[in-house]
């Protein structure tokens, strides 16, 4: 659907209300996001991975016996792994928010630390931000459902 909306020029969805242009738009976002968070998740074990790696080949060339290089690239491949991690759950929880239309001023939180996965994350949540500033998209996370047993 994603690519669907992506590929499809405006002219031939004019047809189409203007609500269900939003939900679409939120809809692309929210899927933007489970990827970019797939994508940081991803990038995020293959620094720890290489850091690993890194730091084994340069303790075996140091001669063995250089325990603090050795911890210092594990620790720096650690906590670029595990801050990209938490980014990746920060990404899905942004997207969940958008496709639940949940917790409208958490999205902004969310989206304001999704900046930080330059370059995709940076041009996401820019667009993701705009699209939240609608005022039609505000109401839309405003209306609570209203729970059934509820007069």
């Amino acid at each position: 659907m994603l690519v669907q909306l992506l590929l499809t020029p405006m002219n031939h969805i004019a047809h189409i209300s203007k609500e269900t242009k939003i939900e679409r738009r939120l809809y692309a976002l929210a899927v933007a996001h489970f990827i970019l968070a797939i994508m940081a998740g991803v990038v995020s074990i293959l620094a720890l991975i290489s850091a690993i790696a890194f730091s084994t080949i340069m303790a075996d060339l140091m001669g063995g016996g250089v325990a603090d290089t050795y911890l210092f690239y594990r620790s720096l491949g650690a906590g670029t792994s595990f801050m990209g991690l938490a980014l990746s759950g920060v990404s899905a929880a942004a997207g969940w928010n958008l496709l639940t239309l949940r917790w409208g001023k958490a999205s902004f939180v969310l989206e304001s630390a999704t900046l930080l996965l330059f370059p995709f994350g940076t041009i996401l949540g820019i667009a993701t931000l705009l699209m939240l500033a609608h005022r039609s998209v505000r109401e839309r996370f405003g209306a609570a459902p209203q729970p059934a047993n509820a007069q």
